[in-house]
């Protein structure tokens, strides 16, 4: 994780952006652990990586990117902004802006439960820790098998991914799923483009 160990170039002295909804994303605070959380060499690998550019429009168009980690039950998600002789290359290159996001999906209630976000955003250049805690913690009540999935044909569909599952392989999907994985970034890393782009605007 030498990445964490060097952060990428932060902007100082600029004010946090916060995003307030309203039903928040629950956030940790310094006192609080998240009950039987495996800290295993093996919980700590990073199983898939990605990366786009950012749509925050704050240092202009293609002027700064995501890098998503996922490790298990948590996801990573680090804000970096390029290198002018990046930008540089890339304007001269003629590389397309980034395309129209897709529109987010709407959480409920429930599935914000299902995930903390640390309060790390210091500045206007952040790194999110998402913490899923659907795992360590007894179904919601949406038909006992939480609130990512609806049952439909005798199946358990998930709100991730759509796939159907029954109710033996449902929960070893669930902690697994990139759809859920993405739709839940999403949500924390779309607000925060939007607070920055109405902040830049003002």
């Amino acid at each position: 994780m030498d990445r964490m160990r060097n952060p990428p170039r932060r902007l100082r002295g600029k004010p946090a952006i916060l995003h307030e909804a309203p039903s928040p994303i629950p956030r940790l605070t310094s006192s609080q652990r998240i009950p039987y959380m495996d800290t295993s060499e093996t919980a700590n690998e990073i199983t898939r990586h990605g990366s786009r550019l950012c749509l925050c429009g704050v240092y202009g168009s293609g002027g700064c990117k995501w890098q998503f980690l996922y490790l298990y039950q948590m996801i990573i998600a680090i804000h970096e902004v390029l290198p002018i002789q990046d930008i540089d290359k890339r304007l001269h290159s003629g590389a397309p802006t980034p395309p129209p996001k897709l529109n987010s999906k709407t959480l409920t209630d429930s599935q914000k439960r299902t995930f903390f976000v640390t309060p790390s955003r210091t500045n206007e250049d952040p790194t999110f820790a998402i913490i899923k805690t659907f795992a360590y913690s007894s179904p919601s009540l949406e038909g006992g098998a939480g609130p990512w999935v609806e049952s439909k044909d005798g199946k358990l569909i998930c709100l991730g991914c759509g796939c159907g599952h029954d109710s033996s392989a449902w929960p070893e999907h669930r902690d697994s799923c990139s759809g859920i994985d993405d739709v839940i970034l999403r949500s924390v890393v779309d607000a925060w483009e939007l607070e920055a782009r109405v902040k830049a605007q003002s």
